[in-house]
């Protein structure tokens, strides 16, 4: 039966790997340039936007991680 030091480690270990994986995701966003249209839905956006709204750049960012995690 694990200890509570093992316990917090555990967690700990849970929040240090999640804080990465979102700052990994955001640095992902900011290397992709605008196109003027959405990169997920590919519909019209502003010359300087990316996303047509958060749904749309929130889906590419986490199928942006899903397709790391199967490359690894």
């Amino acid at each position: 039966m694990p200890d509570q030091v093992d316990v917090v480690q555990l967690l700990v270990d849970d929040a240090v790997t999640s804080r990465v994986e979102n700052i990994r995701a955001r640095s992902a966003v900011l290397e992709v340039q605008p196109t003027g249209v959405c990169l997920f839905c590919e519909a019209e956006v502003a010359n300087d936007s990316r996303w047509c709204d958060a749904f749309c750049r929130d889906r590419w960012a986490d199928e942006r991680k899903r397709r790391e995690k199967l490359q690894a």
